[in-house]
């Protein structure tokens, strides 16, 4: 839930471009992500004012060797205050089930080769 590109652009984000910037990167997820093969799934809600919600999409648009991502921003969802059920529980079992039938088909597909 709510990923930001890096601990610096995060810091950035929170205390501003000239504090943020004194940060020694640690954490580089943006960089990180670039690599990742298994599926990706982020959640990060349209209204949270501590880390922007436009790290999570810059950040699923970098999972190009990903074998599939999902990208969920809930519109009344903050840092802190959220649904359980609408905002995490029913996208979480969407993407399982959007895998689950990935799955399935590669299984048949290698039945079929």
């Amino acid at each position: 839930m709510c990923p930001y590109k890096s601990l610096q652009e995060a810091a950035i984000a929170i205390m501003g471009r000239l504090i943020g910037s004194l940060l020694i990167e640690r954490f580089d997820n943006a960089e990180m992500l670039k690599s990742v093969k298994a599926p990706v799934f982020i959640i990060h809600g349209q209204k949270d004012t501590l880390i922007p919600f436009e790290h999570s999409e810059y950040l699923i648009n970098l999972c190009k060797n990903s074998k599939g991502t999902f990208l969920v921003l809930p519109p009344e969802m903050t840092h802190n205050l959220f649904n359980a059920e609408d905002d995490l529980v029913t996208p979480l079992l969407s993407f399982l089930s959007h895998l689950g039938q990935h799955l399935i088909a590669d299984k048949q597909h290698d039945r079929l080769i």
